[in-house]
């Protein structure tokens, strides 16, 4: 990766560990240490024109903290107009009328909320049509594992003697 050619790099271009005075331990800390300068002086990749501004510091960690805000301002907003606002939506278009006339509801009515729901809404359509889906979903699981355990060879074997 980058960091290890720039080791690499600054290894074959450093003198000896003779010529310096320091034996190979110390040598490779100093290699090392040298390559971390380099590159934590060169990070400021963001702006790379007009030289060392005192002012490329500050740019950089705005953009910093940007890139950071961003990222994390995008996931909940992500979650929430992918699932929240859909299933929002859906709940009103079905059961709007029920849940708002239930709401209304005077306080001293004979009638209860649940018989609003029952009669106005679609709660058993939902509810028979989850257990469908359900149902449906074991189903085509079963198929599924059947038909893939009759394609391995160790089942034909078995099924078709």
């Amino acid at each position: 990766s980058y960091i290890t050619s720039a080791f690499a790099s600054h290894v074959v271009r450093a003198p000896r560990p003779e010529e310096v005075g320091m034996d190979l331990t110390q040598w490779y800390r100093w290699v090392v240490a040298q390559t971390l300068v380099r590159m934590q002086k060169r990070a400021s990749y963001f702006i790379r024109d007009g030289g060392d501004a005192w002012w490329h510091p500050v740019l950089d960690t705005l953009v910093l903290v940007a890139v950071v805000a961003l990222t994390l301002v995008s996931n909940p907003i992500t979650y929430f107009v992918v699932f929240i606002y859909p299933m929002a939506e859906i709940l009103n278009a079905f059961m709007g009328a029920p849940m708002r006339a239930a709401f209304c509801l005077p306080p001293g009515s004979d009638q209860h909320w649940m018989d609003i729901f029952l009669t106005w809404g679609h709660l058993w359509e939902w509810q028979r049509n989850v257990c469908k889906l359900a149902i449906g979903v074991f189903a085509l699981w079963t198929l599924s594992h059947l038909w893939l355990c009759c394609r391995s060879r160790e089942c034909c074997r078995r099924c078709f003697r």
